[in-house]
């Protein structure tokens, strides 16, 4: 099971840092489409207003970049998100997270890799909470 949890952070970190390096210039979609990658994973596409590059990576698992504004948080607390984890160096808003009733994680994580410690702080994230998590980058 811990195995499984690092390879799903691995996954989110890697969108995360393509999307960050403009890798991800998909085409622009409505609502949300569905995209099978391959018969394990389906990763589904959401436009949110105050979010970019927002992906559901599966019912536990979504990824984004930086979420900005109160309403940007509230739009996620109701696609059912109750906690948020920034893996880049910028200060989160914990602020708009908490008024929207949702937890805020900072872990920064380094472009050339993530520090075991790093690993073990998401695991424990995803073991802690049973609700839908966000990992965003820039």
């Amino acid at each position: 099971m811990f195995h499984l949890i690092i390879v799903k952070a691995a996954l989110v970190i890697s969108i995360c840092g393509a999307i960050a390096a403009g890798q991800d210039r998909s085409t622009d979609l409505a609502t949300s489409t569905n995209a099978q990658t391959d018969e394990h994973l389906s990763i589904q596409r959401f436009e949110i207003e105050g979010v970019e590059n927002l992906l559901q990576i599966n019912d536990r698992i979504w990824s984004s970049g930086e979420p900005r504004g109160s309403e940007t948080f509230a739009r996620l607390a109701k696609l059912g998100i109750r906690t948020i984890v920034s893996v880049d160096s910028a200060q989160p808003d914990v602020t708009s997270a908490r008024a929207a009733g949702m937890r805020y994680v900072h872990i920064p994580i380094r472009y050339d890799g993530m520090e075991e410690e790093a690993q073990l702080r998401i695991a424990r994230v995803m073991q802690e909470t049973q609700e839908p998590v966000l990992f965003h980058c820039h």
